[in-house]
């Protein structure tokens, strides 16, 4: 029970795409809210937020459901989200790790659900993107914050093994494996 975690959901334009007739963003969130009906019980010190970005100086992160918050006023929230903006996975990521920083518990996780790609209007992409999600991961991990990614797009098989290590993330062949 002494966990502080926080589920990410990536809410840029590139979940509203479709794999196998399901829409991605509508995917991850039937996903966190199944995970977060089991969660509820088990984990105190639940979050949910969601991001996206149009440059840098347009982060958007939006908290969902607080650490206090109960689940069942929360919830519904989920499905609210209508993606947006582009996909700055960095700031996100630190946020996330402050907000869990701030949390009394043993155990601080992220869960970051994504199509993998760091990507913004202002160059946010490739190396220099791919560097600044890995850096604040390592910088999370320093401070005893674990971050694990999912992904339902095939294409995250391009950038999560450069971004996380072996064992930090899971790309999903399908939907419904989420």
């Amino acid at each position: 029970h002494d966990v502080a975690a926080i589920f990410l959901i990536d809410g840029s334009y590139s979940t509203d795409a479709w794999i196998e007739n399901r829409r991605v963003a509508d995917v991850i969130a039937d996903t966190v809210l199944c995970a977060g009906q089991v969660l509820d019980s088990h984990i105190e010190k639940l979050a949910i937020a969601t991001f996206s970005s149009n440059t840098r100086r347009s982060c958007r992160f939006e908290v969902l459901k607080d650490f206090r918050e109960p689940w069942t006023t929360s919830r519904d929230r989920l499905g609210a989200i209508q993606p947006a903006g582009y996909t700055r996975i960095g700031p996100a990521l630190r946020h996330a790790h402050e907000l869990l920083h701030r949390q009394q518990a043993s155990r601080r996780l992220v869960i970051l659900l994504t199509d993998g790609r760091p990507c913004d209007y202002d160059r946010y992409e490739g190396t220099y993107g791919v560097k600044d999600v890995k850096k604040a991961i390592e910088v999370g991990r320093r401070n005893g914050i674990h971050t694990h990614a999912f992904a339902v797009e095939k294409q995250a098989a391009e950038f999560f093994p450069q971004m996380f290590t072996k064992h930090d993330y899971d790309i999903l062949p399908h939907p419904d494996s989420l």
